[in-house]
Protein backbone atom coordinates (compact mmCIF):
# COMPACT_ATOMS: atom_id res chain seq x y z
CA UNK A 1 0.00 0.00 0.00
CA UNK A 2 2.54 2.24 0.90
CA UNK A 3 4.61 1.81 -1.83
CA UNK A 4 1.19 2.41 -4.19
CA UNK A 5 0.91 5.51 -2.22
CA UNK A 6 4.73 6.72 -3.35
CA UNK A 7 4.37 5.80 -7.24
CA UNK A 8 1.33 7.80 -7.28
CA UNK A 9 3.09 10.78 -5.30
CA UNK A 10 5.80 10.18 -7.91
CA UNK A 11 6.98 13.73 -9.61
CA UNK A 12 6.10 11.61 -12.89
CA UNK A 13 2.63 11.92 -11.66
CA UNK A 14 2.36 15.77 -10.54
CA UNK A 15 0.51 17.03 -13.44
CA UNK A 16 -2.20 14.44 -12.53
CA UNK A 17 -2.05 15.72 -9.16
CA UNK A 18 -2.80 19.31 -9.79
CA UNK A 19 -5.33 18.56 -12.42
CA UNK A 20 -7.04 16.73 -9.35
CA UNK A 21 -6.33 19.45 -6.92
CA UNK A 22 -7.44 22.26 -9.29
CA UNK A 23 -10.54 20.05 -10.06
CA UNK A 24 -11.64 19.76 -6.19
CA UNK A 25 -10.80 23.48 -5.89
CA UNK A 26 -13.68 24.54 -8.33
CA UNK A 27 -15.80 21.96 -7.07
CA UNK A 28 -15.40 22.99 -3.58
CA UNK A 29 -15.34 27.08 -4.61
CA UNK A 30 -18.85 26.38 -6.92
CA UNK A 31 -20.62 24.36 -4.44
CA UNK A 32 -19.70 26.91 -1.33
CA UNK A 33 -20.80 30.24 -3.59
CA UNK A 34 -24.04 28.63 -4.81
CA UNK A 35 -24.78 27.76 -1.45
CA UNK A 36 -24.19 31.27 -0.37
CA UNK A 37 -26.11 32.24 -2.55
CA UNK A 38 -28.93 29.80 -1.67
CA UNK A 39 -28.70 31.43 1.67
CA UNK A 40 -28.88 34.65 0.87
CA UNK A 41 -31.48 34.47 -1.57
CA UNK A 42 -33.70 32.64 1.42
CA UNK A 43 -32.67 35.47 3.59
CA UNK A 44 -33.76 37.94 1.80
CA UNK A 45 -37.15 39.62 2.07
CA UNK A 46 -39.79 38.21 -0.71
CA UNK A 47 -41.51 42.04 -0.62
CA UNK A 48 -38.65 43.71 -1.24
CA UNK A 49 -38.86 47.50 -1.28
CA UNK A 50 -42.73 47.09 -0.15
CA UNK A 51 -43.33 49.62 2.89
CA UNK A 52 -46.84 49.20 4.91
CA UNK A 53 -48.69 52.67 4.73
CA UNK A 54 -52.16 54.37 5.86
CA UNK A 55 -53.55 55.82 2.60
CA UNK A 56 -55.94 58.53 3.07
CA UNK A 57 -57.98 60.98 0.19
CA UNK A 58 -58.65 64.59 0.14
CA UNK A 59 -61.09 66.38 -2.18
CA UNK A 60 -59.04 69.88 -2.07
CA UNK A 61 -58.00 71.75 -5.05
CA UNK A 62 -54.76 73.99 -5.62
CA UNK A 63 -51.32 74.49 -5.60
CA UNK A 64 -49.39 71.37 -3.79
CA UNK A 65 -46.11 71.88 -2.75
CA UNK A 66 -44.26 71.83 -5.84
CA UNK A 67 -46.03 74.64 -7.55
CA UNK A 68 -48.70 72.17 -9.83
CA UNK A 69 -52.33 72.29 -9.34
CA UNK A 70 -53.98 69.03 -7.66
CA UNK A 71 -54.97 66.28 -10.01
CA UNK A 72 -56.16 62.91 -9.16
CA UNK A 73 -52.83 60.90 -9.46
CA UNK A 74 -50.82 63.36 -7.08
CA UNK A 75 -50.00 62.38 -3.57
CA UNK A 76 -49.44 64.27 -0.41
CA UNK A 77 -46.30 62.43 1.19
CA UNK A 78 -43.80 63.18 4.32
CA UNK A 79 -40.77 63.85 2.68
CA UNK A 80 -38.46 62.40 4.93
CA UNK A 81 -40.19 59.13 3.76
CA UNK A 82 -40.60 59.85 0.02
CA UNK A 83 -38.85 63.19 -1.48
CA UNK A 84 -40.89 64.82 -3.43
CA UNK A 85 -41.21 63.90 -7.56
CA UNK A 86 -41.32 60.25 -6.20
CA UNK A 87 -43.53 57.53 -8.28
CA UNK A 88 -44.91 55.58 -5.95
CA UNK A 89 -46.87 52.01 -7.02
CA UNK A 90 -49.71 50.95 -4.21
CA UNK A 91 -50.67 47.54 -3.12
CA UNK A 92 -53.51 45.62 -1.59
CA UNK A 93 -52.16 43.26 0.97
CA UNK A 94 -53.24 40.33 -0.45
CA UNK A 95 -50.46 41.99 -3.03
CA UNK A 96 -52.62 42.53 -6.46
CA UNK A 97 -51.90 46.77 -7.81
CA UNK A 98 -54.15 49.14 -6.37
CA UNK A 99 -52.83 52.54 -8.15
CA UNK A 100 -49.92 54.25 -8.45
CA UNK A 101 -49.19 58.52 -7.23
CA UNK A 102 -47.12 61.19 -7.46
CA UNK A 103 -45.67 62.50 -4.98
CA UNK A 104 -45.62 66.30 -5.14
CA UNK A 105 -47.50 67.59 -2.01
CA UNK A 106 -46.35 67.85 1.70
CA UNK A 107 -48.10 68.05 5.08
CA UNK A 108 -48.63 64.14 5.83
CA UNK A 109 -47.18 62.18 9.26
CA UNK A 110 -44.47 59.81 8.10
CA UNK A 111 -46.25 56.19 7.13
CA UNK A 112 -49.11 58.42 5.77
CA UNK A 113 -49.97 58.73 2.38
CA UNK A 114 -52.92 61.59 1.00
CA UNK A 115 -54.02 60.99 -2.36
CA UNK A 116 -55.21 64.11 -4.11
CA UNK A 117 -59.08 63.91 -5.31
CA UNK A 118 -59.62 67.52 -6.61
CA UNK A 119 -63.32 68.72 -6.10
CA UNK A 120 -64.49 64.67 -5.73
CA UNK A 121 -65.63 65.50 -1.76
CA UNK A 122 -67.53 61.82 -2.46
CA UNK A 123 -65.22 59.73 -3.54
CA UNK A 124 -62.44 61.06 -1.10
CA UNK A 125 -64.55 60.06 1.94
CA UNK A 126 -65.62 56.40 0.16
CA UNK A 127 -61.69 55.92 -0.11
CA UNK A 128 -61.96 56.28 3.66
CA UNK A 129 -58.36 54.98 5.02
CA UNK A 130 -57.04 52.00 3.69
CA UNK A 131 -53.70 49.96 4.57
CA UNK A 132 -51.81 49.24 1.53
CA UNK A 133 -48.27 48.49 0.66
CA UNK A 134 -46.22 51.54 -1.45
CA UNK A 135 -43.31 50.68 -3.26
CA UNK A 136 -41.11 53.17 -4.88
CA UNK A 137 -40.88 53.24 -8.36
CA UNK A 138 -39.01 56.13 -8.98
CA UNK A 139 -37.18 58.28 -6.10
CA UNK A 140 -37.41 62.03 -6.53
CA UNK A 141 -37.69 63.80 -9.39
CA UNK A 142 -34.58 62.49 -11.05
CA UNK A 143 -31.33 64.10 -12.43
CA UNK A 144 -33.17 66.59 -14.65
CA UNK A 145 -34.67 67.91 -11.27
CA UNK A 146 -38.54 69.42 -10.65
CA UNK A 147 -40.56 70.29 -13.59
CA UNK A 148 -41.52 73.67 -14.02
CA UNK A 149 -45.29 75.11 -13.46
CA UNK A 150 -46.49 76.62 -16.36
CA UNK A 151 -47.93 79.82 -16.54
CA UNK A 152 -49.83 81.91 -19.14
CA UNK A 153 -46.76 83.51 -20.04
CA UNK A 154 -44.71 80.56 -20.03
CA UNK A 155 -47.10 79.09 -22.49
CA UNK A 156 -47.17 81.70 -24.32
CA UNK A 157 -43.62 82.34 -24.58
CA UNK A 158 -43.78 78.58 -25.67
CA UNK A 159 -46.17 79.10 -28.03
CA UNK A 160 -43.55 82.07 -29.76
CA UNK A 161 -40.85 80.19 -29.93
CA UNK A 162 -42.37 77.51 -32.04
CA UNK A 163 -44.24 79.71 -34.20
CA UNK A 164 -42.58 81.81 -36.35
CA UNK A 165 -43.41 85.94 -36.20
CA UNK A 166 -44.70 85.24 -39.71
CA UNK A 167 -47.08 82.39 -38.56
CA UNK A 168 -47.92 83.79 -35.45
CA UNK A 169 -49.18 86.95 -37.65
CA UNK A 170 -51.25 84.90 -39.91
CA UNK A 171 -52.78 83.08 -37.06
CA UNK A 172 -53.53 86.37 -35.20
CA UNK A 173 -55.34 87.85 -38.61
CA UNK A 174 -57.62 84.26 -39.31
CA UNK A 175 -59.00 85.10 -36.16
CA UNK A 176 -59.29 88.36 -36.21
CA UNK A 177 -60.85 87.83 -39.77
CA UNK A 178 -63.23 85.17 -38.55
CA UNK A 179 -64.44 87.24 -35.60
CA UNK A 180 -65.39 90.41 -38.17
CA UNK A 181 -68.39 90.22 -39.77
CA UNK A 182 -68.26 90.35 -43.86
CA UNK A 183 -68.11 93.98 -44.78
CA UNK A 184 -71.31 94.50 -47.46
CA UNK A 185 -70.75 96.30 -50.71
CA UNK A 186 -73.64 98.41 -52.16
Amino acid sequence: MLTMLRSALSWKNAWRIRIVALGFIVLVVGIGSQVLVNAFAADADTDAGLVAVKVSAYPISGRMADGNWTYSGACAVSTAQFPLGSIIALYNTDGTFNRQCTAEDTGIGYGHIDLAMPNDEAAALRWGVRDLLAQVVRYGWGPGGAPEAFSTSTVHAHIMQHFSKLHYRYFVLERIVRVRPPLLVS
